[in-house]
């Protein structure tokens, strides 16, 4: 028995190790997280949704840090957790996927399931981890699990983190991902901050959990063929990431994409109402938590200067001073090109000229060269 374990630990080891295909593309990217976790408050009955709502802008900077973080840190570990390549498993509609992660283990092997993704499962750990932060109220790592889990459920709302043509690259697509990603989604941000009423639904108890995980996967996976066609009809007379080519794949995807991220909050606020139920329904703290966050340092190409005092709220401390309120430095290099201030912090957007993408959130005093949002 012992070196049966052994041997599927091994296995494990293995998959994740050689895992050879790159998964950089990011899900919704910076800003579509964002959206997802915020808009995922206001389907939370009242009691639950003042909590989230007076704290959804540390909920929004929670939910980018499994890119943002995890992945450099981790890596191909974490990449893993991102996406389920479902038809590595079997056809559309997935009739016979076994849902447990241990059917799935011993039908297909634990190399194979790990090594096309582990998306669903990671879901399932993150509800067990934040029902049991709410049973113990612990609300500073109850705002951390929530948002975290916001990010996994927002990627399982992302057609293209469900198949094995991720990026286009088994049709001639290659590329589609971030066309998707940047030119429909981050292009026109504004389209998708949408208006309570907006939404898809209001949150739901649910009695299922691993079946409600896998049935929003099958829905997001059929999307899948009509992005990928979407680009190539885009790409029909017209250079990639052309200004033609960019209003053509928005014009063929806008749609989509705003009917999954109105699923994603109102799947998320769900999952998160569950959660709480099942951690039987402890009352809330009235107001934000006094949570410190250290700002990150940033290199700057160009753009306004940092402010030199960071606060949030309840705290003002210097700039010098933050390494001790927050672990670990993340420094990237840009241009900033967008800025939010809400009035209790400012997310600064930056030019991607560097690996990956990077949302940086800065709790100032003085937000005075940062226009506010209104």
């Amino acid at each position: 028995m012992w070196l049966k374990d052994i041997k599927n630990i091994v296995a494990v080891i293995f998959a994740i190790t050689i895992f050879a295909v790159s998964r950089e593309p990011l899900a919704w990217g910076p800003i579509g997280h964002e959206i997802i976790a915020e808009s995922g408050c206001y389907t939370l009955p009242t009691d639950m949704g003042t909590f989230f709502i007076s704290n959804k802008s540390l909920l929004a900077q929670y939910a980018n840090e499994p890119d943002t973080v995890w992945k450099d840190k981790f890596g191909d570990e974490e990449r893993v957790k991102h996406f389920i390549d479902m038809d590595r498993y079997e056809k559309f509609p997935f009739s016979h996927f076994p849902h447990s992660y241990e059917k799935a283990s011993k039908e297909y092997g634990a190399r194979f399931v790990n090594t096309n993704g582990r998306l669903p499962w990671v879901i399932l750990e993150f509800m067990d981890r934040l029902t049991g932060e709410l049973k113990s109220r612990d609300w500073d790592n109850v705002l951390k699990t929530a948002g975290h889990l916001s990010h996994y459920v927002a990627d399982a709302h992302q057609p293209l983190h469900t198949t094995e043509n991720y990026d286009g690259q088994l049709t001639g697509n290659l590329g589609v991902h971030k066309s998707f990603e940047s030119y429909v989604v981050d292009e026109h941000e504004g389209e998708y901050r949408f208006k309570r009423e907006d939404l898809a639904g209001k949150a739901e108890y649910i009695k299922d959990p691993l079946s409600f995980v896998f049935s929003f996967l099958i829905d997001s996976y059929v999307w899948v063929d009509n992005i990928l066609l979407a680009d190539t009809k885009a790409r029909e007379g017209s250079e990639i990431d052309s200004e033609e080519y960019k209003v053509k794949v928005y014009e063929g995807t806008n749609q989509i994409a705003q009917g999954q991220i109105r699923k994603a909050s109102v799947s998320l606020g769900s999952i998160w109402w569950t959660c709480w139920a099942n951690a039987g329904k402890p009352e809330f703290p009235k107001g934000d938590l006094p949570v410190v966050r250290k700002p990150v340092p940033l290199p700057v190409d160009e753009g306004p200067e940092l402010p030199k005092t960071v606060h949030s709220t309840g705290s003002v401390i210097s700039w010098e001073d933050t390494d001790k309120y927050y672990g670990e430095v993340k420094t990237v290099e840009g241009k900033i090109v967008l800025s939010h201030n809400s009035g209790k912090a400012c997310f600064l957007n930056f030019h991607r000229n560097y690996k990956g993408h990077f949302t940086a959130v800065i709790f100032a005093k003085d937000f005075a060269k940062f226009p506010p949002n209104p």
